[in-house]
């Protein structure tokens, strides 16, 4: 009887407590399905709010370029019927405040839905900066809701970018101060902000480097238009180095020129020899030949022989200045003495250049074109001890008329004649040339132990006729001049093929240098490093004292 009870207690107690856990949970359960309950008269409410959103995330415009035009779709979704046929408010761009790009919208409605809405907005952005990609917000309102959406403004290329600068010919030449064209091929993203960056351009005979802002990037050959210069895409183009000046490139210039753009910093290159001269400087270097040639005749030919001349007229010189030292001599009276007065004539004119040119002891004026002996030293020599000889003659004579005057002066009238006789046979004694002193002497020491008159009348001497030599003289001189004349042409004329007109960069200052050296007969261009102080005497004949 007590196990009964004891169990009937024990089950009333355990299902006391599963009441109590049933209660429990039913509580939980409740509490649980309160949020869930709010879910669901949410999700009612917030069917009620409209979508927004762009066709796309990035708006592009033309690479490279700081503004441009473009249209994107702006969609909404879920819009509520109260709004569906209100109009849509100008879209605005927030803008940023650290840049000056702006950024304007303008919307055109699009065919709608039966809860939806689409325009078409046309996009106009402006002074975007170069390679830009920037986070912008776009605000829209419908019915007096806002919305703000972002999107991104870039101007970068959407593919990769390419380019090639055309190669130049390997050597070429051209008039100087003229452009030269290069070619550059742009591949599917237009080149933008293209400039020349810089050269390594040398010249090659003065070393000058030819420094970039002496070349001018232009897309015409006329000039440039002062606006950045762009290249469209898929093209091949031709553009225009312009030099600032005519004698911006004057000679023969090697290296690279480098164009860059603001999608390649990095650049293109292009490698050349460029020849560039002008026909002013050229003729100007034949004029230079012209000039060498005559220098170099000038002292090889003419100044040559002037100088030997001068040196072989030296002993004339002093024979002549005996010779005027005795003439005031004979002035006077009384007595003839006109054979010692042409006798002095004749000796002077025998000294003068022409007679000693005629005599062959004297070089011409104009060298001859073909070698010569040129005149004899022993000649001359004994041509002027002969002629010294004669003077010294006329000087034992002319002091004899002294004496023979004073004696004049200081004797008796009825004596007188007798002295003025002797004058006058002394003067006859000149008629002949002597050389032979002693017997001369011996003839005026008779005359004046005589002292008797046998003088008779002379007659001046007549100016001498031109002669057959002076003829031959002027048509040597003029044949000497014509061949000067063709050797100089024929000088100048090979001097301007080798150094000028086959140097299509002719024009720098050591150009002009080797045209001088080569009229001149000296070693010019290459030949000129082994040129030494020797080799200016040897071509120009001059020795060197020791």
């Amino acid at each position: 009887m007590k196990t009964v009870i004891g169990q009937s207690a024990c089950t009333s107690e355990k299902t006391a407590i599963r009441a109590s856990w049933t209660r429990r949970a039913g509580r939980a359960l409740y509490f649980l399905a309160l949020p869930a309950v709010a879910l669901t008269a949410s999700a009612g409410a917030w069917a009620e709010v409209a979508n927004y959103s762009l066709s796309t995330k990035t708006i592009y415009i033309q690479p490279g370029a700081r503004s441009g035009s473009v249209t994107v779709l702006l969609h909404a979704t879920n819009v509520n019927p109260e709004a569906m046929d209100k109009p849509l408010s100008t879209p605005v761009d927030l803008g940023k405040p650290d840049g000056d790009t702006k950024v304007g919208f303008e919307a055109a409605e699009m065919p709608r839905g039966k809860s939806s809405r689409t325009w078409l907005l046309t996009v106009d952005a402006t002074r975007l900066p170069l390679n830009a990609s920037q986070q912008r917000y776009i605000q829209v309102e419908l019915a007096g809701e806002t919305r703000t959406l972002d999107y991104t403004l870039s101007n970068l290329p959407t593919a990769a970018f390419e380019w090639t600068v055309v190669p130049l010919p390997a050597e070429f030449s051209q008039e100087a101060g003229k452009p030269i064209a290069i070619g550059v091929t742009v591949g599917p993203v237009p080149a933008t902000n293209v400039s020349l960056s810089g050269t390594t351009l040398v010249e090659a005979r003065t070393k000058h480097r030819l420094a970039g802002e002496r070349l001018t990037l232009c897309r015409a050959p006329s000039g440039c238009d002062g606006t950045p210069l762009t290249l469209e895409p898929n093209r091949s183009h031709r553009l225009w180095l312009l030099p600032t000046g005519d004698d911006a490139l004057i000679g023969k210039f090697s290296g690279t020129i480098t164009l860059t753009a603001a999608e390649k910093p990095i650049g293109g290159t292009a490698s050349a020899t460029i020849f560039a001269t002008t026909s002013a400087r050229r003729w100007l270097g034949v004029a230079v030949i012209l000039l060498g040639v005559a220098v170099g005749w000038g002292l090889t030919g003419p100044l040559r022989s002037w100088m030997r001349r001068l040196q072989l007229l030296r002993p004339a010189a002093v024979l002549v200045d005996k010779l005027a030292a005795l003439r005031p001599r004979l002035d006077g009276s009384p007595g003839e003495t006109a054979e010692l007065r042409k006798a002095l004539n004749g000796i002077e004119a025998e000294l003068s250049e022409a007679v000693l040119e005629q005599e062959g002891h004297l070089p011409a004026h104009i060298p001859w074109p073909w070698s010569s002996d040129g005149p004899n030293p022993t000649a001359y020599r004994d041509y002027l001890q002969a002629r010294s000889q004669q003077v010294a003659c006329l000087d034992m004579l002319i002091e004899a008329v002294s004496d023979l005057r004073r004696l004049w002066a200081a004797a008796a009238p009825p004596d007188q004649p007798r002295y003025e006789a002797a004058i006058n046979e002394i003067d006859e004694l000149a008629s002949a040339r002597r050389t032979d002193a002693a017997a001369l002497a011996q003839a005026i020491a008779a005359i004046m132990a005589r002292a008797q008159p046998a003088a008779k009348g002379l007659r001046a001497p007549s100016a001498p006729a031109p002669t057959r030599y002076e003829q031959l003289t002027v048509a040597t001189r003029r044949l000497s001049l014509a061949v000067w004349a063709g050797y100089a042409a024929l000088t100048v004329a090979l001097g301007a093929y080798v150094l000028v007109w086959t140097n299509n960069g002719f024009g720098v200052g050591l150009d002009y240098l080797d045209c001088l050296f080569w009229g001149a007969g000296l070693p010019a261009a290459t030949q000129l490093a082994q040129a030494t102080p020797a080799t200016v005497a040897t071509a120009l004949g001059v020795s060197n004292a020791k």
